[in-house]
Parts: C-alpha cells; sequence; structure tokens
C-alpha cells in the first residue's frame, strides 16, 4: 500500500494515469450494465414468450443470477467512486493512494462477484452439454471435474485474501494473482470443451436429417461464437494476472483493471445473448415432408413392389420425424 509521501514522489503523469484508467473503467462498466439491463429483460421475455417457462425455469434462474452478480458489481463500484472521489478527495495523491489500496471488503467483494459470474456460467454450459446428450454423465465427466477444481481454485483465492484480511503484501498478492491466474485459464478450457461437446452433438443428430442441417449450423455458430467471446475474456484476464505489476506501469494496472470488468460482464451477457439467439432460431418450422416415390402414368407396376415402396416411405417418414424429435429436444435444451 502506498503511502502519500509515496504518491508525491511519484511523477504526476502516473498519478493522472491510474486516476483516468479507474474512472474510465467505472464509466465503461455503466455502458456494458445499461446494454446488458436491455439484452437480459429481452431474452427473458422470449425465454417466457416463445416456450414454457416451466421448462426454462433453469435458464431463466442462471440468467437472473447472472445478471445480480453483475448489477452488485457495478454498486461497488459506485460506492469506490465516492470513496476515492469524495472522501479521499484532499489531494492527487490522496486520490491515488485510495485508487491503488481500496478498502480490504470491497477487493473481497469484486473477486467474489466476478467468480460467482464466472462459476454460473460455466455451470451453465455444462448443464447445457448434460442435457443436450441425453443425461449422459460420463460424457460430462471431464468437464464436471474440471469445474471442480476450478470453483476450488476460487474459493482457495477468496479464503487466502479473507485470512490476510484483504491487506496482502507484494508477494503474497503475486501469489493471488498466480492462483486467480490458473483459475481463469481452466474456466476457458472448461467452457471450450464443454461447446465441443454441444458442437459435436447437434452436427452429428443433424445429419440425420438433410432438411435441418441448414438450421442447426447456425445453433453451432451461436454456441461456438457465445463461448469464443466468454473464453478470450477469460484468458485475457490470465494474461492480465501473470503480467508482474509495478506502481510504474500504468499501462498494466489499466489492463488489468479493464480485463476484470470486460470479464464481470461478458460472463453474463454471452450466455444470455445465445439464449436470446436460439430462441430467436427456433422460431423457423421443421421442413420434413416425405412424399413417395412417383409412379409412372400408367402404373405398370407389381403389386408386391408398390407394398414395398409404400413400406419403404413409412420407414422414411418415421426416420425423419425422429430425427426432427431429436433436433426439437436439442432446441430445448440450448
Amino acid at each position: 500500500m502506498p503511502t502519500i509521501a509515496q504518491a508525491n514522489a511519484l511523477p504526476v503523469h502516473i498519478l493522472q494515469s491510474d486516476i483516468k484508467a479507474m474512472l474510465d473503467c467505472s464509466m465503461f462498466g455503466n455502458l456494458l450494465l445499461g446494454m446488458y439491463t436491455m439484452i437480459y429483460a429481452w431474452t427473458v421475455y422470449l425465454c417466457i414468450s416463445k416456450g414454457k417457462p416451466s421448462k426454462n425455469t433453469t435458464v431463466i434462474v442462471a440468467l437472473s443470477l447472472l445478471y445480480l452478480f453483475c448489477l452488485a458489481d457495478s454498486g461497488l463500484h459506485w460506492w469506490q467512486l465516492d470513496l476515492f472521489f469524495v472522501t479521499d478527495d484532499a489531494t492527487r495523491a490522496s486520490i491515488y493512494v485510495s485508487v491503488s489500496s481500496p478498502p480490504g471488503i470491497s477487493h473481497l467483494m469484486d473477486n467474489v462477484f466476478t467468480f460467482c459470474t464466472v462459476v454460473i456460467a460455466d455451470a451453465l454450459m455444462i448443464w447445457r452439454c448434460y442435457y443436450v446428450w441425453n443425461r449422459r454423465i460420463l460424457v460430462i465427466f471431464v468437464p464436471v471435474l474440471l469445474f471442480v477444481i476450478e470453483t476450488g481454485i476460487f474459493l482457495a483465492s477468496i479464503i487466502y485474501i479473507s485470512v490476510l484480511k484483504a491487506k496482502p503484501n507484494g508477494k503474497q498478492g503475486l501469489k493471488i494473482n498466480d492462483i486467480e491466474s490458473a483459475g481463469y485459464f481452466l474456466s476457458a478450457f472448461t467452457s471450450l470443451l464443454a461447446t465441443a461437446l454441444i458442437a459435436w452433438r447437434i452436427h452429428t443428430i443433424s445429419q440425420e436429417s438433410g432438411r435441418s442441417r441448414r438450421r442447426f449450423s447456425n445453433i453451432i455458430e451461436i454456441v461456438v461464437q457465445s463461448a469464443l467471446l466468454y473464453s478470450l475474456a477469460l484468458l485475457i484476464q490470465g494474461i492480465a494476472f501473470t503480467i508482474p505489476f509495478t506502481s510504474l506501469e500504468t499501462r498494466d494496472f489499466a489492463l488489468v483493471r479493464y480485463a476484470k470488468i470486460i470479464l464481470t460482464y461478458v460472463s453474463g451477457i454471452a450466455p444470455t445473448v445465445m439464449v436470446a439467439r436460439v430462441c430467436l432460431e427456433a422460431d423457423t418450422t421443421y421442413d420434413i415432408t416425405v412424399s413417395a416415390p412417383p409412379l409412372s402414368d400408367m402404373q405398370f407396376k407389381h403389386p408386391k413392389t408398390i407394398q414395398t415402396q409404400a413400406s419403404d416411405t413409412r420407414v422414411q417418414n418415421f426416420s425423419d420425424a425422429g430425427s426432427a424429435d431429436s433436433l426439437k429436444g436439442l432446441e430445448k435444451n440450448i
């Protein structure tokens, strides 16, 4: 924790850069919260209006928890701004000291809110994978194992910070950053693995119905795009925490602040947008109409041949209908 004397000894541009990064990051978070609020409200409306709310309860609850944690994080940053620029506004140096060393409880809660959004987003992805694979526990064993380890890492970080009363020294701070970086990297791998399993399942089932292949390739794109955005935010956050930080590296301070605020909101926005896009994609209807093979105008066919063709047609209709039911079941669980 820098002192007022140490802050006064630093160049003015260092103080200004770090204070500006904190203020700009908070304003950027407010912009993301406004966008997120509209997306969340629209997605919940789609979940209720496009299907049975009872079947979408788990998804709605998960999305609501993500939104509430992001809202709580925004409220925490609002309180921090009041502290930095109202309570500790005597000099530029006092503001810098306050920005560099916020109260322990705010530092702890900031981590808790970010970890909760990441854990819920990963749990929601694994839950989708579980249902898309017809509740096959063996398929999701590895993602669940990684998820448990990831959650344990985040809990270890919170416990360690609490033991230190949220006032770690330099070496302890680097150790906390290493622990959290491992959690973020593991979370990115968990998300990508669950996404790959979902995409493979959709691709495999959609091959049974050629008429729906294009439609479900769009759903694969939606799932993959959402997961890549979320995983990219996790990787950036993990990389930002592995960079050694000094008071003279203003770019590192800005990177850590922006990476964390982006990850917090992307953890909520990415799965919410994916649910909304899948709901809109599900509005289209299946076109699985199979006609019997045409006969000649003279109908010069043997009765057994005609009977065999009719049987083949019924089998084809049954197969396509089964594919449609399977694909509809996949839609409901994404």
